[in-house]
Formats: structure tokens, C-alpha cells, sequence
């Protein structure tokens, strides 16, 4: 019995994403549901439909991932799978340090056998 009142009193650390407020405006409420679809691997969008403060919320998030979706789906180089993002990171970022690397390694080892 104890036990349980102790945990009740435990000190965690307070963060405004964590808090579901009746008085929020609903600016900060979309922020927060973002904020929790980024940072917290539990949290369910459909848990939101049923509550009436958030079911707008939840329509504007989930016409936005709709259209987002369509958009990958009429898309002839970009899937669901493969977005423009993984291009960028996996392959082109990478390319351009390879390059540079290899430019400059025969740059100077041109540069080293033709002179010395």
C-alpha cells in the first residue's frame, strides 16, 4: 500500500507535450499531437477520434497524410517506400563526399607523379 502511494509522489519531469489541456488553443493542440506522433513510439493517431477536443485535430492530420500519400502514389520516381528524403541521405549527400574525396585524391596524386 505504501508502495503505491509513494510512486504517486515520485518526482518526473514535467513537459507541456505530456499534458492534454480542455483550455488549449488549437494551434498548441496540433502542435502537441505532433510533437507526440514525432517523439512517442505508443501513441496512436486513432486513439484522438475518439475524443472531441482532438477529432478535428485528428481530420487535419490524417487529410494531410492522405494527401501526402496520394501524392507518392501518382509520383513516377518517388513510392511510399522510397521518398525524396532517402534519396537526399542515402545516396546523395553521400555521392557528393565520394566525389569530392576521389577529386581530390587524383588531384594530388596527379599532381605528386607529374612533379616529383
Amino acid at each position: 500500500m505504501q508502495k503505491k502511494s509513494y510512486d504517486a509522489w515520485k518526482y518526473t519531469n514535467f513537459s507541456q507535450y505530456n499534458v492534454i489541456n480542455v483550455w488549449v488553443k488549437e494551434g498548441a493542440r496540433e502542435r502537441i499531437v505532433q510533437q507526440k506522433l514525432l517523439n512517442d513510439p505508443n501513441f496512436k493517431l486513432t486513439s484522438l477520434q475518439t475524443n472531441p477536443l482532438y477529432k478535428p485535430i485528428f481530420d487535419k492530420v490524417d487529410a494531410l497524410a492522405a494527401k501526402q500519400l496520394a501524392e507518392l502514389d501518382k509520383s513516377v520516381l518517388w513510392s511510399r517506400r522510397y521518398q525524396k528524403e532517402d534519396f537526399k541521405y542515402r545516396f546523395l549527400y553521400p555521392g557528393i563526399f565520394w566525389i569530392c574525396c576521389l577529386a581530390g585524391l587524383l588531384y594530388f596524386g596527379v599532381r605528386y607523379r607529374v612533379y616529383y
